[in-house]
């Protein structure tokens, strides 16, 4: 979706990807920095919740059963703490089950 889809600028940053199939909906954001702090997880927060929120405009987000969104980052094989509070934040704003993982599984 990033830098592939033309979406006007004003609409903020965008995540990198989309998959759709029988009725399951994944938005995913990769990440690939090696931050002691948890800045990529907002960053790529912000760029999920953003795209849902522009594709939701355009689309009924009835037909999906299943709605999910992870944030990837390959170089944080390990996470200090659970995000427990963040993803249940998410799925309220969104709809979406918020995964923070460095691999995807489908």
């Amino acid at each position: 979706i990033d830098n592939c889809i033309a979406i006007d600028e004003s609409e903020g940053m965008r995540c990198d990807g989309m998959l759709t199939y029988h009725k399951h909906i994944i938005f995913i954001e990769l990440k690939s920095r090696n931050y002691r702090n948890s800045i990529w997880i907002e960053e790529g927060e912000k760029q999920l919740e953003n795209t849902i929120n522009i594709f939701a405009k355009n689309h009924d987000m009835v037909n999906y059963k299943s709605k999910k969104a992870y944030i990837a980052n390959g170089k944080k094989p390990k996470f200090q703490y659970a995000h427990k509070d963040r993803m249940q934040r998410f799925k309220n704003k969104t709809g979406f089950r918020l995964s923070i993982e460095n691999t995807i599984i489908i």
